[in-house]
């Protein structure tokens, strides 16, 4: 009853809880980057992954599908580009050996 006073769905609440969980996870990889961690860059690969896989997720669960797709196409192009760079930038490789 609760849930549908609030206006509270299913889709919602996924939506909600992978923003937090994003939100987390680019706090982690911040503190690995300032850190200079060896592990920092393959941590922001796999985040860079999980947010375009949180990104589909998102498109398949909103209720207007044609507004999300410039979302999730962006998305997908921006994240494409990180791992790109993260991967086969000299400049990463040259900062994070250690």
């Amino acid at each position: 009853m609760l849930v549908g006073t609030i206006g509270w769905n299913l889709a919602r609440t996924i939506s909600v809880g992978i923003y937090l969980f994003s939100e987390v996870l680019i706090i982690v990889s911040l503190v690995l980057i300032l850190k200079k961690k060896r592990k920092g860059p393959n941590i922001i690969i796999q985040i860079e992954i999980i947010t375009i896989i949180f990104g589909f997720l998102n498109f398949i669960l909103t209720i207007n599908k044609i507004d999300e797709l410039p979302s999730l196409i962006s998305t997908i192009i921006f994240g494409s580009i990180w791992i790109l760079y993260f991967k086969n930038s000299k400049r990463v490789k040259a900062t994070f050996e250690s």
